[in-house]
């Protein structure tokens, strides 16, 4: 089977979060199909073990998130104590904690501070959860990370700058908010770029990866291999292809009716389906898949390159492929109504001695208004009839 499309695949494909198992070594496959429903259950990753394995690494990827969120914590408050520091205290900071580690030197007017600082912690934890800023994406760059960071701190400041606003609490500095807001930035910035790289490294070197299978082998299923083999960081290694023809291509590991039987004997986390014309066969493979326990990600028709780079959306439960879209040409509307506005403008000024003349010239003529209105005329011959 093959399927002559041009290749284009979205990194946001293959989000995932950091806490992935790790794939062992893939096996032989066993010499006699027969056996294998005898064997399979001891195999790590299958059946019922694999099903508990995953809870596990559920819980394990939750107890990561955790810590994500309570390493931020720890940086915001460590952040606006040194903003509040660097804004009243005496001394540099550095000297203070050389000289003086278990006190401050001076009286602090902490107290005002802390419910704020308790709502700004609270605030960027939200941004961020709502940037999907506690798990790593493989998917998403250092850089999409770090302006999703910038984004998350700067709505938290601007509502918790409302909050005090609106409280009427002059005791807050601002130079104290705009200091943490800062330090904000650049702190959770930082570790999460020096966590990307410590997860990068890891799934490089086979940590983590996850042993994926492709149904198909035409120039769609060739193209998705070869990205995902260029693109170690996105943690998978390409176990073969599935195949009803052999197509001189070593790398066909059987037909697509022994899916669970290959998906055994490979440790297959994950089943790429790029053949996504064949309704019947996803259905077959998407069920198949549910039942080894295997995630299933289909690689929509591209349409001969037509769908290159288009977005999905949902609408509801409907997934929608924008294959074109016009943009509103904002500026030139605005600069359109714009010339209309002054051209109207100055015609009504240069034009304006020639109406009132001819508005004179009607006023003398006839009797009645200069303007004819004729909808008002005839509703009141209604009402007076």
């Amino acid at each position: 089977m093959t399927v002559r499309s041009q290749l284009f695949i979205s990194p946001a494909l293959f989000a995932s979060a950091a806490g992935a198992k790790s794939a062992p070594a893939p096996a032989p496959a066993p010499a006699s199909p027969t056996d294998c429903n005898g064997w399979a259950r001891q195999v790590p990753g299958n059946g019922s073990s694999g099903h508990r394995r995953r809870i596990f690494s559920s819980i394990d990827r939750k107890w990561v998130h955790a810590s994500y969120l309570l390493l931020d914590i720890l940086l915001i408050s460590f952040n606006c104590l040194a903003a509040f520091y660097m804004r009243f205290a005496p001394l540099p900071l550095w000297h203070a904690l050389r000289n003086k580690p278990l006190g401050l030197g001076f009286d602090f007017p902490l107290k005002p501070y802390l419910g704020f600082w308790l709502i700004y912690a609270i605030l960027i934890v939200l941004m961020c959860q709502s940037q999907d800023l506690y798990r790593t994406r493989r998917g998403r760059s250092a850089l999409q990370e770090s302006w999703a960071v910038v984004r998350a701190v700067t709505v938290a400041t601007f509502l918790l700058s409302a909050i005090i606003f609106c409280s009427n609490v002059k005791i807050v500095s601002r130079e104290v908010v705009a200091v943490s807001a800062f330090l904000n930035v650049v702190t959770l910035v930082l570790w999460r770029v020096q966590k990307r790289q410590f997860v990068t490294r890891r799934v490089e070197q086979g940590i983590g990866a996850r042993n994926a299978l492709i149904v198909g082998s035409g120039e769609v299923a060739k193209g998705l291999a070869k990205y995902l083999e260029r693109n170690k960081q996105l943690g998978y290694k390409v176990i073969g292809f599935l195949d009803g023809e052999q197509n001189g291509n070593n790398r066909i590991l059987g037909k697509i009716e022994d899916l669970a039987r290959i998906a055994r004997a490979q440790f297959v986390d994950e089943v790429f389906v790029t053949i996504p014309s064949d309704r019947e066969l996803v259905k077959s493979v998407a069920a198949e898949a549910r039942r080894q326990h295997l995630n299933v990600k289909v690689i929509p028709d591209l349409y001969d390159g037509l769908a290159r780079n288009a977005p999905i959306q949902q609408f509801g439960e409907f997934p929608v492929m924008e294959l074109h879209w016009e943009s509103i040409p904002t500026v030139g509307l605005f600069v359109k109504r714009l010339t209309d506005v002054l051209l109207s403008a100055v015609a009504l000024v240069f034009l304006s001695p020639l109406l009132l003349a001819l508005a004179l010239a009607i006023k003398v003529d006839s009797r009645g208004s200069v303007l004819y209105s004729p909808a008002r005329e005839i509703l009141a011959q209604i009402q007076s009839g």
